[in-house]
């Protein structure tokens, strides 16, 4: 039953911020101030996702989700719990995300038409998310 829960939890988080956050921020803010393939603006486009909107959308929201999803519930203290569990991690999680991001975002970037950088990202973001889930998706025992 917690296998079940466990690829609910992050087939719901990978829908929504596939296809709510990251539809927005790239498509319409990161395009928007760094229009254009040219060297230049495919590395700014791939900067500001690695280095802007993934520390600061996406782990914080991965860590939140993934703490409401094993306490069954969200408040403050657990969004603090898991804001402190980033920070503890961060590091490491960019470091595994940079592995897999900077390559996906340098060929979405310079390479995949713009109509076709959400799916694209989608099929890489199902490697990575199993990834991330392996290393630190665990469900843990709840805490209080």
């Amino acid at each position: 039953l917690m296998v079940i829960e466990r690829v609910f939890a992050f087939a719901a988080f990978g829908t929504v911020y596939q296809g709510v956050i990251q539809y927005l921020l790239y498509l319409m803010v990161i395009e928007r101030i760094f229009p254009g393939r040219s060297f230049r603006k495919v590395v700014s486009k791939v900067i500001s996702a690695n280095l802007v909107t993934d520390p600061l959308f996406f782990f914080p929201l991965f860590y939140i989700f993934k703490e409401t999803i094993a306490r069954h519930g969200v408040n403050g203290e657990i969004i603090k719990s898991a804001l402190s569990r980033y920070r503890e991690n961060c590091l490491v999680d960019w470091r595994n995300s940079w592995v897999i991001w900077i390559p996906g975002h340098i060929i979405s970037f310079a390479f995949v038409p713009t109509q076709w950088r959400i799916p694209f990202m989608a099929a890489v973001s199902f490697g990575y998310v199993c990834w991330l889930s392996a290393t630190r998706g665990e469900m843990n025992k709840k805490r209080r």
